[in-house]
């Protein structure tokens, strides 16, 4: 079962790397970067036994980050849709002098 569970999260990892390589879009990078944060998620859980509290305290405080992380996205693209910002991220120029 652990073997299942570290394949699951390497290739939840390879496919956020891969999303943050070869895509252009912000949302596209943003979503992810939550499937890297999950991947650790997966296999910080597979180490740990869920069924003690200890273990179910690490995992619900995993998935309040994770949730976190992803309100913290829906606020920044409805933010810069009000503005009517380009979500192509060679063609943002907000950070720029």
């Amino acid at each position: 079962m652990l073997s299942v569970l570290l394949a699951i999260g390497a290739a939840l990892a390879a496919a956020g790397i891969s999303g943050i390589i070869f895509s252009r879009n912000f949302v596209a990078i943003m979503l992810a970067v939550e499937l890297i944060i999950i991947s650790g998620i997966v296999i910080t859980v597979s180490f740990i036994n869920a069924s003690t509290a200890a273990g179910a305290m690490l995992l619900i405080s995993l998935w309040a980050i994770a949730a976190a992380e992803a309100i913290a996205t829906v606020t920044l693209y409805a933010f810069m849709k009000a503005r009517g910002s380009n979500f192509r991220v060679d063609k943002l120029n907000l950070l720029k002098w």
